[in-house]
């Protein structure tokens, strides 16, 4: 999605390929100059890598909301 020649994004194919919501948010993503090379990081593991585990955990503890369980006495 970026350009080949430069550090910037590819504006025409980023609204050739994606709706209008999904354009704004990439495009407000800054590409900084001082990072060579992308990486992958899982920021759950303190080593950066990702498990399936961990994983789990994170959607059990965070990102399911299990306030109704507690409201309803389950």
């Amino acid at each position: 999605m970026m350009r080949n020649d430069s550090k910037e994004w590819n504006v025409e194919l980023i609204q050739a390929l994606f709706g209008a919501t999904e354009v704004y948010k990439i495009l407000k993503t800054p590409l900084l100059h001082s990072v060579r090379e992308d990486r992958l990081v899982w920021k759950h593991e303190q080593n950066s890598e990702y498990y399936v585990k961990s994983a789990y955990h994170f959607v059990v503890d965070e990102a399911i909301d299990t306030d109704f369980l507690l409201l309803n006495g389950k």
